[in-house]
């Protein structure tokens, strides 16, 4: 599933993260690493509140390890989550 567009971000701006977020998933799974990092780099690049690129990138480093900038990378995508959790309303269960 790819990610949530963060709010305010034109659609072709959205599209293209999502694109090399995408190609960076690719690249991972094949064991092409440091693509999947320069893909990723662009997604987040594009669209620096999606921590779901943080998250991948994390795992790239931490596979590579690199386990400073994969904490550093696990860390924003925590933060990442926590902002869209309170940015959302939660219906009244009342």
């Amino acid at each position: 599933m790819p990610p949530s567009p963060s709010t305010n971000q034109p659609d072709t701006i959205w599209r293209d993260a999502v694109k090399h977020y995408s190609r960076g998933n690719a690249h991972y799974f094949k064991g092409n690493l440091d693509r999947a990092i320069a893909e990723y780099d662009k997604a987040i690049s594009l669209d620096p509140k999606n921590g779901n690129a943080y998250y991948r990138r994390g795992n790239v480093y931490q596979d590579k390890g690199n386990f400073n900038r994969a904490i550093a990378d696990y860390d924003t995508f925590t933060a990442a989550q926590l902002s869209y959790a309170v940015d959302c309303e939660l219906p009244d269960f009342g």
